[in-house]
């Protein structure tokens, strides 16, 4: 149902942090088998250094927000395709460039 996915959305982030969650119920191939198997994520998120754990649960809580938008209304114009592009798309970039000043091989004006 939309409403348990995009409560689901919207706490997304917060799975992160819960050794061993893992979600039973929804997607299809690869997706439901990640959501199956999301302890082991988990496990990985968990030792990497925190300046990376950072980006990455503010990169997921933002798009988490962004897809529950547009789970609740859809998309029906060339606006929304843009900003819906900018959460599931650009945010990875994003996350991406923070990731690489966070591991400090990036010059700090960049």
């Amino acid at each position: 149902p939309t409403d348990i996915k995009i409560e689901m959305l919207k706490k997304f982030h917060e799975f992160l942090y819960q050794p061993g969650w893992t979600f039973e119920g929804c997607g299809e191939g690869k997706e439901k088998e990640l959501l199956q198997n999301f302890d082991k994520v988990i496990d990985v998120f968990s030792n990497l250094k925190e300046s990376y754990q950072k980006v990455i649960a503010d990169i997921t809580l933002r798009m988490g927000h962004g897809m529950a938008e547009f789970a609740e209304k859809g998309v029906d114009s060339i606006e929304d395709w843009n900003k819906y592009c900018h959460y599931v798309a650009g945010l990875v970039g994003i996350g991406l460039s923070q990731l690489f000043y966070a591991s400090g091989l990036e010059s700090e004006w960049f």
